[in-house]
């Protein structure tokens, strides 16, 4: 019902976003060409990029996802995810990282917990940045996989120097593979 709900929202607010987004984020819409790697028929090249290529390189700086404050409605950021077909927003306080909520988070918080979306707010639900799973820019394809598959995540922040660099999930590293292998 919420989703419902949420949907139909969408249909007339258009898009909720109230801040500049300032950090960047791939997702899998937009590794839609083959620039990022050669391609080429054998699968065993598509294998060994993801050991040469690094998470900073699936990192799209033109591509951005949106920001939220820790008083802003549970409600407001269900739209912002549905609406930009993101999953996950960072957090944000007095203009500095401190975590990130997740559609996971949303659901635990709604659905389990049975908080109202329009009373419950981002400090409600968040994961702060200490319990994120954070990978540094330069961590290999191959290792962020298994990290992923290790720590049951769906997504790794991306951090350079300690500050976010982006967001990547499986299935961006699932399209970059894809893209990296030319099947005819």
């Amino acid at each position: 019902a919420i989703m419902r709900r949420v949907c139909a929202q969408v249909r007339w607010l258009g898009s909720i976003g109230k801040r500049v987004p300032r950090y960047p984020c791939i997702h899998a819409r937009d590794l839609t060409s083959t620039s990022y790697f050669s391609t080429d028929s054998t699968p065993s090249m598509g294998l060994s990029m993801l050991n040469q290529t690094t998470c900073k390189d699936l990192i799209d700086p033109g591509s951005f996802i949106h920001t939220v404050e820790l008083s802003d409605p549970l409600y407001d950021v269900a739209l912002m995810l549905v609406n930009h077909e993101i999953s996950s927003v960072f957090v944000e306080k007095n203009s500095k990282w401190i975590g990130v909520i997740r559609e996971r988070d949303l659901t635990n918080a709604c659905v389990v917990r049975g908080m109202d979306p329009e009373m419950g707010t981002v400090e409600d639900a968040f994961l702060p940045k200490d319990s994120a799973i954070c990978v540094d820019v330069s961590t290999t394809l191959s290792e962020a996989l298994l990290i992923l598959s290790e720590r049951g995540t769906p997504e790794l922040v991306v951090v350079k120097d300690g500050e976010p660099a982006g967001l990547i999930s499986a299935i961006d590293i699932a399209n970059a593979l894809a893209s990296s292998i030319n099947v005819e």
